[in-house]
């Protein structure tokens, strides 16, 4: 499934160009595990480290999040990975409570 996802993304031109030249993809991941019961402000500054964390973890494979994009209530934040990597990335993020998912950009017409 994800290839006709990606497919259509590179047919729509909305594949980004990552530094290192290689076609990236835009991806949203989901902890699906247990965020302690803080006020929001201290779940929002918990995801960003766990977020971080994660990043900083899977940094040879080439995964970068979005700090600005988390969501406390989705337990979310939204990044950019490689396309030749993600099966990789989902492989090793999914097995530790985490959802990837490609982002799929919205068009809104008035």
């Amino acid at each position: 499934m994800d290839e006709d996802q990606i497919e259509k993304l590179r047919r729509d031109q909305k594949l980004p160009v990552l530094p290192d030249g290689s076609t990236g993809v835009p991806i949203s991941v989901q902890y699906r595990g247990e965020v302690p019961p803080l006020p929001r402000a201290e779940r929002k500054r918990w995801l960003l480290e766990h977020f971080n964390g994660l990043e900083h973890k899977l940094s040879h494979l080439g995964i970068h999040v979005n700090p600005e994009t988390i969501s406390v209530s989705g337990q979310t934040v939204e990044g950019i990975c490689s396309v030749e990597r993600l099966d990789q990335i989902r492989k090793e993020v999914e097995s530790e409570q985490h959802a990837v998912n490609i982002v799929k950009p919205l068009q809104v017409s008035t």
